[in-house]
């Protein structure tokens, strides 16, 4: 049967418009499933903890036993004392915010040209503090170290600033024999792993070389030393401190012998830490001198003629 040429135009177009109303629905379906999934995506992204959160809960046990929270990226580092002063800057210069103490004219050289002129904040730990938490947190560090003694009075140091200035704060043992291992703890705890090996393996050769030539003297021929801190010497350090830790690892002073010296010095006024020759002499009361002002401690070396 022939087909009417204008109900045949009449149904092509009906046809396409169909065809066109079936392909946009489908488009706008397809559109509409795209979208759903992307935004479900996104949801299920976003309930995902993000790595820079994960990192945030990376929890360390300082030396004290305390644990503490760091952040992912450890990038400003204030140093509490002294010792941590000298600890940070070797291991991770970079890190360096500001000094306990400004360096002296003599002592810039030494130091690398971006950390010489850092800012003075001050001591927050030890004797002679000076720094408060305000001044702290301008300097708005990541992380507060403080290397020494890890005993009950300086974690509770280190708790009450934490707490106050919502800092991480790490207790780092400071004796002369965890040098190695401190420096590979902090070393992993900045980032700085493969530098802080090379200082623990130095650190540990020297300890050993040390204890290898200590051994090849006999006891008895070792020199006597008294180790008085204070302007006038009448202020003695325990046994196992760690002031008295480098005369007794290198001298071999029994706690008898140290409590003999040390009443000694209380019953006379002074004590003497050797004898030597001149220059010997000389050299050891440079070195004591420049050792007690970086530390903060008053001490006063002298030399005296026989």
């Amino acid at each position: 049967m022939p087909i009417d040429q204008c109900g045949s135009t009449a149904m092509l177009l009906g046809l396409q418009r169909d065809i066109r109303f079936r392909a946009e629905r489908s488009m706008h379906q397809r559109r509409f499933l795209l979208h759903s999934a992307f935004f479900a995506a996104l949801g299920a992204f976003a309930c995902l903890p993000t790595a820079s959160a994960q990192e945030a809960r990376r929890n360390v046990t300082d030396s004290a036993g305390r644990s503490v929270e760091l952040p992912g990226r450890v990038a400003r580092v204030l140093a509490a004392g002294p010792p941590a002063s000298i600890l940070l800057y070797t291991l991770a210069p970079e890190k360096v915010i500001g000094w306990v103490r400004t360096p002296s004219p003599a002592e810039k050289p030494f130091l690398a040209q971006s950390v010489r002129d850092l800012p003075e904040y001050g001591r927050l730990t030890g004797r002679g503090n000076t720094a408060n938490l305000e001044a702290v947190l301008k300097f708005k560090p990541d992380l507060i170290i403080d290397v020494g003694s890890i005993g009950p009075t300086y974690v509770s140091l280190a708790d009450n600033v934490q707490e106050q200035t919502k800092t991480p704060y790490l207790l780092l043992d400071g004796r002369l024999s965890k040098t190695p291992d401190i420096y590979r703890l902090l070393g992993e705890w900045l980032g700085v792993k493969e530098h802080a090996e090379a200082l623990a393996k130095y650190a540990d050769e020297t300890l050993n070389g040390l204890r290898a030539r200590i051994g090849s003297v006999p006891a008895a021929e070792r020199p006597k030393v008294y180790y008085g801190r204070g302007t006038n010497g009448l202020e003695t350090g325990l046994s196992g401190s760690i002031n008295v830790e480098v005369l007794e690892h290198v001298f071999q002073k029994s706690p008898a012998e140290a409590y003999r010296i040390m009443m000694h010095v209380h019953q006379n006024g002074r004590g003497l830490a050797g004898v030597y020759a001149w220059e010997i002499a000389e050299t050891k009361v440079q070195t004591v001198t420049s050792m007690a002002r970086e530390a903060g401690y008053p001490l006063r070396a002298a030399l005296e003629e026989e």
